[in-house]
């Protein structure tokens, strides 16, 4: 995992790192780079709904907009 300041303080791009494959340690260094930057870039990621659910989740309850749900792209 790389670590790359994007403009000042405001914004980081995490490169060499595979989103459906996070270990703990790996995720904790991507949301302490999104806590200390405010954004995280993290570019050629292919997640399947479920997948980006479950990476969601690792930050802490999320809430679902109930419009989605009414589409049915949200699986839950």
């Amino acid at each position: 995992m790389h670590i790359m300041k994007l403009s000042g303080s405001f914004g980081v791009e995490i490169t060499s790192i595979n989103l459906n494959a996070l270990s703990k340690d790996w995720f904790i260094s991507l949301r302490d780079a999104f806590f200390s930057h405010g954004v995280v870039v993290i570019r050629n990621q292919s997640l399947t709904p479920d997948a980006h659910i479950a990476l969601a989740k690792r930050f802490g309850t999320i809430d679902i907009n109930r419009l989605l749900l009414l589409s049915r792209v949200i699986p839950i």
